[in-house]
């Protein structure tokens, strides 16, 4: 298996509901899995969920909501957003059109947000340019 040259891992507090969640709400494939540990896959991406411990690499107090001031962004096709019909309670974002200047051109970007159930933010975009 060949690893991307960046890989997010989230620490969760239950495993199995986390895995649930982005298995059959999200549609990440599993890669592998270990005690306290799945490898997911999703299109070209890769995550790491890892189950909370008491020797997990915390560099300070970890509270909920996981993951404040960050969130994980997914390049979707415009036909997986339409289909989407994500939980209310999970929406954090609801779909919506933005338009950004990105250099020389504007770009169109469909996006939408969820949070999963320990709060990380993941925000799954379609874009094209103006």
């Amino acid at each position: 298996m060949d690893f991307n040259d960046l890989i997010p891992e989230l620490l969760v507090t239950d495993i199995g509901v986390s895995e649930e969640f982005y298995t059959a709400e999200l549609g990440f494939s599993v890669a592998f899995r270990r005690d306290g540990f799945v490898f997911l896959s999703f299109n070209s991406t890769q995550l790491m969920i890892t189950q909370l411990k008491p020797d997990s690499w915390v560099n300070g107090e970890l509270v909920a909501p996981f993951g404040l001031g960050m969130n994980l962004t997914f390049k979707v096709t415009s036909e997986w957003l339409d289909s989407m019909a994500f939980s209310p309670n999970d929406v954090f974002l609801p779909l919506q059109t933005e338009t950004y200047q990105t250099g020389d051109v504007e770009t169109v970007v469909r996006q939408t947000i969820v949070k999963d159930p320990d709060g990380y933010l993941i925000r799954f975009i379609c874009q094209s340019s103006a």
